[in-house]
């Protein structure tokens, strides 16, 4: 592939301080934890933002005049088509790490020198798809640092590499701000370095575009003495402020339909860290608790609903346990599963379903008088029935990977260390497809998988072979590590961990290297934007 490098030029950044405001501590309602929960037992009106921050509280704008410095055009820019899909991601250029945006087919895009600046705090950005708006117009990043008091938030055209600053993030007084931070908490176990260590940990993690691209959620510490939530309209340009607590931002991300802003803030950074998880409205009208002294962070939440999340617990000793849907919308939380379970959460597309492999039915669980037989259990969300899985060979490890749809509901994909795969059902039959492979993995729709063996494979829901492209090298594929789907269902990228990535087209069959300088394992992001 060609991909041709573009001449960036950055502006010098200015930055100009922002007022300081009181912080306001959120007072939204807490989701019932009863199973479940009845209507007398419903939580309590929801908290507004009315009711959470007063209502003279100007919008912040931004410090300086939002103008582009231009950019030269990308050399050959007219053959990239940006109309279609493209795939984003990192890769070590010869002056640097950029910034590459590939075509659908995998045979041209550009670079632009990556603007992530690893000094900016102790912490990188959570991912780069956190970065880059789902249309592929912008990619926020920092520059400054916390270390020399000018960390600012900025936003790069992803066309031409022009940027921006949007707004300085710290407080005039950084980092002055803490002691008056911790002596509003008076708490003699959270002191001024406490809050510090988790507001630089935090403040470049907790960033996320809206589905849209209309909106980019961001950490700020521009009003008061802790980190809150802000909102930056790519339209207008301006920004509003849409919490206000004591506890540092952690992470942000959205629902699917972008109606909701789910947040993560904590008082420590750290092993054993917790979150008080908070759900904002778009418009910042409402405000709702959704879990407090959460484990869970923003990386390992999954919608199974427009409005619903998986949510469970994690510490030493039992691991992952209390497995729960929390509704944004009602304020309900319903526990499926109490006890301990191994990994993450398996949700099924249509989100009727979970699997997961249970190690004990509550916590804490005493087994001595009733033993509990570990393994794999469906949970009906619904119902909150849980069918356990019957496996076909005790002897063996059991893997499963991902769900299809199909006409009866959600199936199931599993392997065993042998690479046998199987199919599992809603009632926890387990049926053998006669098909070997690894890397298994669903398509957008959820209605194809793909599986590797002397071949990349693409199968439907029944287990019908659908496509199949040759290997040329089997020690090309040495280290496998990611296979992403091209949006249309027409071809994976597979990539590996020695940082090749190979474009397969099943209408071609076509098997090429693509890029050879994947940034791995930093970062690892390989998406398509549109």
């Amino acid at each position: 592939m060609n991909i041709k490098s573009v001449v960036w030029v950055l502006i010098v950044i200015l930055l100009a301080g922002c007022s300081s405001a009181t912080p306001v501590p959120p007072a939204a309602t807490a989701i019932n934890t009863a199973v479940p929960p009845t209507e007398q037992s419903q939580p309590t009106k929801t908290a507004t933002a009315e009711n959470l921050f007063p209502t003279t509280t100007p919008e912040i704008k931004p410090s300086l005049a939002f103008k582009f410095e231009k950019a030269p055009t990308p050399p050959g820019g007219s053959e990239f088509e940006r109309n279609s899909p493209y795939l984003v991601y990192l890769r070590e250029g010869t002056a640097g790490e950029e910034v590459a945006q590939v075509d659908e087919h995998g045979t041209s895009g550009w670079v632009l020198p990556s603007p992530i600046n690893p000094e900016t705090t102790f912490s990188n950005p959570r991912s780069l798809s956190s970065l880059v708006s789902p249309d592929g117009k912008w990619m926020a990043f920092y520059s400054g640092s916390t270390a020399t008091g000018d960390l600012t938030l900025n936003i790069m055209k992803m066309t031409d590499g022009a940027s921006s600053p949007i707004t300085p993030l710290l407080t005039p007084d950084y980092p002055g701000n803490f002691d008056r931070g911790a002596a509003g908490i008076g708490s003699s176990v959270v002191t001024a370095q406490d809050l510090q260590q988790t507001f630089e940990y935090g403040i470049t993690r907790a960033i996320a575009w809206s589905p849209d691209s209309k909106h980019l959620a961001f950490a700020g510490q521009m009003r008061g003495d802790s980190s809150d939530l802000y909102l930056w309209d790519a339209g207008t340009h301006e920004i509003q402020q849409l919490s206000s607590g004591r506890e540092e931002m952690e992470w942000i991300t959205w629902s699917p339909d972008g109606k909701w802003i789910l947040s993560g803030s904590s008082y420590f950074v750290g092993a054993g860290m917790t979150y008080s998880i908070f759900a904002t409205s778009a418009d910042g009208k409402t405000i709702k608790g959704v879990a407090k002294d959460a484990t869970i962070d923003g990386e390992d939440i999954q919608w199974i609903y427009p409005h619903t999340i998986l949510i469970f617990k994690s510490e030493n000793g039992p691991g992952n346990y209390q497995l729960q849907t929390a509704d944004i919308e009602s304020g309900r939380a319903i526990t499926l599963w109490s006890g301990a379970f191994y990994d993450r959460p398996v949700a099924g597309k249509m989100g009727n379903s979970v699997v997961i492999y249970a190690v004990t039915p509550t916590w804490p669980y005493d087994d001595t008088n009733n033993p509990f037989v570990q393994g794999y259990r469906i949970i009906n969300t619904a119902t909150n029935k849980s069918t356990t899985v019957n496996l076909p060979d005790d002897t063996q490890q059991y893997t499963i990977y991902d769900s299809v749809q199909t006409e009866t509901g959600d199936v199931y994909i599993m392997a065993d260390d042998a690479q046998n795969i199987y199919f599992v059902t809603s009632d926890g039959t387990v049926t053998s497809t006669g098909i070997e492979g690894s890397n298994i993995t669903a398509g957008p729709d959820k209605r194809l998988w793909a599986a590797v063996s002397d071949a990349v494979n693409m199968y439907n829901s029944d287990g019908k072979i659908l496509g199949t492209v040759d290997i040329p090298n089997a020690a090309d594929l040495i280290g496998l590590s990611r296979i992403v789907w091209r949006p249309d269902s027409s071809g994976v990228v597979l990539a590996t961990s020695m940082g090749q990535l190979y474009m397969v087209d099943f209408d071609s069959k076509g098997f090429s290297l693509m890029d050879d300088s994947w940034t791995q394992p930093i970062m690892q992001d390989l998406f398509w934007v549109k």
